[in-house]
């Protein structure tokens, strides 16, 4: 199965239908398409009040070519080829940044989470939480 193959059903014994007209079967399927996710009915009996939250954090996340951080003299000393996993540093109270290898060790995903200090902002997708 290719990575970039259109997904156009699942059922939750395992089946994948793609839009191609082909048919793969997997022990676990998952579903990371977003808040707009079209397969949440197929796990939950009605989406009508299926609302992504918001939590007070915002996480911005970043790809950088391992290439690129093994020859900057700034990254290469912090980076280590051997070391496969999650790192997870703390830059303050309550900000930290998560960063692991993805696509075989040729990326490096960052995320970066910090409190979200916008105020009365709502997004179509997103309700404030309220504040008691």
């Amino acid at each position: 199965m290719n990575l970039l193959s259109e997904v156009s059903d699942i059922s939750l014994d395992g089946d994948i239908f793609l839009a191609d007209g082909r048919k793969v079967r997997k022990d676990v399927i998952i579903i990371a398409d977003g808040i707009r996710t079209r397969f949440a009915s197929k796990i939950v009996e009605s989406t009508e009040n299926l609302r992504a939250m918001a939590t007070g954090t915002v996480c911005y996340r970043f790809l950088v070519p391992t290439d690129k951080l093994l020859k900057d003299p700034r990254t290469r000393h912090i980076f280590d080829v051997e070391k496969h996993g999650i790192s997870i540093a703390p830059t303050g109270w309550d900000h930290r940044l998560v960063w692991y290898p993805c696509r075989g060790g040729d990326l490096q995903n960052f995320g970066y989470f910090i409190p979200d200090e916008l105020q009365g902002y709502e997004d179509e997708g997103l309700s404030p939480i309220p504040h008691r």
